[in-house]
């Protein structure tokens, strides 16, 4: 059994989405200055690092990170290779393979994974369109996932969070999809259980199936 972590770390300083709150990791008490242990202090917003968005973020009476069912969160999950597209993942490329992800966790490959390679913040990441989104809400995907700091374009007007999050379905940000190949996993993403969250930080892991 391969387990394949696709989280990104969290450190001092890293790229956030603009605007959100930055990340610092401040000693607090140290071993190598007398203290009795190493104890850090982290300060970062909700939607840091592979995190994920629940119907709050976009929906003032949405549910919160805490409430969102695992059974949502850990499942069986369809990879799907869009790298060679270069802008907008739209329903005409979804389409044809509906039928992969049809009730499953679905997590989008693309050329973003590459970005996250960068210190620097690229506003012309791929993203998922509104007509894209739709149709996974019709295919009934339990969650969706990207490999960047949003799904939906820059400077967007929220259409798409609000068409996946109204119908239920999570969405994760920020998955590093490097060297995943497309095809059957098993996924399990836990997020920080926030009482009021309109977002959590987790682990990604995918377990691929043995053939």
């Amino acid at each position: 059994m391969e387990i394949i972590d696709i989280s990104v770390s969290v450190y001092d300083g890293m790229k956030v989405f603009p605007g959100d709150p930055t990340v610092a990791v401040l000693p607090h008490s140290r071993i190598a200055r007398g203290d009795a242990a190493n104890v850090s202090e982290l300060h970062m917003g909700t939607h840091t690092g592979t995190h994920m968005d629940p119907p709050l973020h976009f929906f003032m009476e949405g549910m919160d990170v805490s409430h969102i069912s695992l059974k949502r969160l850990i499942g069986e999950c369809y990879v799907l290779d869009l790298e060679s597209i270069e802008k907008k993942i739209t329903r005409e490329e979804l389409y044809p393979k509906r039928s992969l992800f049809k009730n499953k966790i679905l997590l989008l490959k693309t050329g973003n994974s590459r970005l996250l390679e960068d210190e620097k913040f690229h506003t012309d990441y791929v993203y998922l369109t509104k007509d894209g989104a739709e149709l996974l809400v019709k295919q009934k995907v339990k969650l969706v996932g990207i490999d960047y700091l949003s799904i939906e374009e820059y400077g967007g007007s929220g259409e798409v969070h609000r068409t996946l999050l109204g119908s239920g379905t999570p969405v994760i940000e920020t998955l590093n999809m490097s060297g995943i190949e497309e095809g059957e996993y098993f996924f399990t993403f836990l997020p920080l259980k926030i009482k009021g969250g309109d977002g959590g930080p987790g682990r990604a892991v995918l377990i691929k199936k043995e053939e």
